[in-house]
């Protein structure tokens, strides 16, 4: 993060006038794989429900650093998916939770182009934090009013983003990109002591394929 910082810094500082900033616009639009990693320290396991599919909305701001190099930036809403299941164990008591959870992710990519493979298109990758906001939970399946449910987000996270897709330049300043990231929640979204005496850790990572133009 440190030496992104430095280099959207040094990009600004490097012009007379920002405003003159080359620069473009985007937006996203990613169906996605919503999967969860669950970790327990001891036994009884609580296991992960399957994946689910979901849907992240994306709007950034493309600085342009070199001919093949970029930095992006924006703002993305994210539907996540948590579901977990246990089975009952003498004095422990089964769970079988799922929720739907809204984030808030804040994206700084770093992004590589390849010269173009033909006529108007080229290869990308694209690497970079993503800082994000548990905006609220909704419980998927019906729990009864004197549980207490099993999944407690937390409000803040971090993700790691991977990607890598093509963009076609259909006009001088405008292209459409195709491709498929990996986002790695480095934080998790869950964790708690649970009643067995272990800690249980939940991770909330996306599968996606994007589908964006960009544009001035």
């Amino acid at each position: 993060m440190r030496v992104l910082c430095i280099l959207i810094f040094y990009f600004l500082t490097s012009y007379q006038n920002v405003t003159a900033l080359p620069g473009r616009l985007g937006i996203e639009c990613a169906p996605t794989v919503s999967t969860n990693r669950v970790y327990c320290m001891q036994e009884p396991i609580v296991s992960s429900r399957q994946a689910t599919l979901r849907l992240v909305v994306s709007g950034a701001y493309y600085f342009q650093l070199q001919e093949h190099c970029s930095i992006s930036s924006g703002l993305s809403y994210a539907f996540g998916h948590v579901g977990v299941v246990r089975k009952a164990e003498e004095s422990i008591p089964a769970i079988d939770e799922q929720h739907t959870v809204h984030y808030l992710w804040f994206p700084c990519l770093f992004r590589l182009y390849t010269s173009e493979v033909k006529i108007d298109t080229s290869v990308y990758v694209k690497i970079g934090p993503m800082p994000s906001i548990c905006l609220f939970t909704r419980p998927i399946t019906s729990l009864k009013s004197t549980d207490t449910p099993f999944i407690d987000t937390k409000r803040l996270g971090l993700f790691l983003l991977f990607g890598t897709g093509i963009s076609y330049n259909f006009s001088f300043n405008n292209s459409f990109t195709l491709g498929l990231s990996y986002a790695l929640d480095i934080l998790g979204v869950v964790r708690k002591k649970d009643v067995g005496g272990g800690k249980v850790y939940i991770h909330n990572n996306f599968i996606c394929l994007d589908m964006g133009f960009v544009f001035f």
